[in-house]
């Protein structure tokens, strides 16, 4: 507006998300010269940058072109484009609805995630606190993806690989009868159930584990399975192996080599805990 000679103004391109905090921390985010630095915007950079366009032009001792040297010329290549998986509704309200609950509960942070059982798309990541890709230079610490770089015990969640290692190895039947009691020792731990009631105590099947969620059956199967083959059998279920998808904060969470097993962890990772995944895991 001064019109000061020698001072001017050069336009440069910006990258700007329109959907803001949408799904931030899965796209990720770019610094002021186009490189990608976090999420899809840095894992496909190359893919996404393109090729500027270079002109080579021949000019005088005073700096002034000469039109009839020589010139050669490279038009700039597009970047390629990159077509997600993710649904924008159930992205919207898997957002929406996860930070209703987190202020409700109080939580610090929390993650939810939407996936066709089918062919293991993801349809939702949405993670809380929110990243505003706009902004990122303000936000460093919001950047983490914690849908894939978390870790926590999964819990009795896990039951279900043991029940199916046992029924996979011919040692029981999903019928069969057990005696399951409150608690058992183990290395001088005690593994026990969350009640002492009819239904947690007694004679139980196998699918009873599952059904009723039992931490001492979930283990009495596990020492029919013996460390080396159970661990086998958790690495094929992927337990402890990135999960192959295409963001680079995928984790491979934490599975010990079973020769490093105590006796208390052979009695405990049945039921998930002495082991760790990651949220999308």
């Amino acid at each position: 507006a001064l019109k000061i000679p020698g001072i001017h103004f050069i336009a440069e391109p910006h990258r700007f998300y329109l959907r803001n905090k949408l799904a931030g921390q899965v796209i990720g985010f770019v610094n002021i010269d186009g490189e990608g630095l976090g999420g899809l915007e840095y894992q496909f950079n190359d893919e996404l940058k393109g090729e500027p366009g270079l002109m080579i032009i021949e000019r005088d001792p005073s700096g002034k072109e000469i039109f009839s040297g020589n010139r050669s010329q490279k038009q700039p290549q597009h970047g390629l484009s990159l077509k997600l998986t993710l649904d924008e509704t159930l992205q919207y309200f898997a957002e929406k609805e996860l930070a209703y609950n987190i202020e409700q509960s109080k939580a610090s942070w929390g993650c939810v995630l939407i996936s066709d059982v089918t062919t293991g798309e993801i349809l939702a990541m949405a993670n809380y606190p929110f990243f505003y890709p706009n902004q990122f230079s303000k936000q460093s610490q919001l950047q983490k993806n914690r849908s894939l770089q978390d870790v926590y015990e999964p819990g009795s969640t896990l039951k279900l690989a043991t029940v199916a290692a046992v029924l996979e190895e011919g040692l029981a039947q999903a019928q069969s009868i057990y005696s399951n009691p409150y608690s058992i020792q183990v290395a001088g731990k005690e593994i026990r159930e969350t009640q002492r009631d009819e239904v947690h105590v007694g004679e139980k099947t196998i699918a009873d584990i599952i059904v009723h969620s039992l931490n001492v059956g979930a283990s009495k199967m596990a020492q029919l399975l013996k460390a080396q083959r159970f661990h086998s059998y958790l690495k094929k279920f992927k337990f402890g192996q990135k999960t192959g998808i295409a963001l680079p904060e995928d984790t491979a969470g934490i599975l010990h080599p079973a020769d490093q097993w105590t006796e208390v962890d052979l009695a405990t990772i049945p039921f998930g805990q002495g082991i760790a995944v990651s949220p999308l895991q």
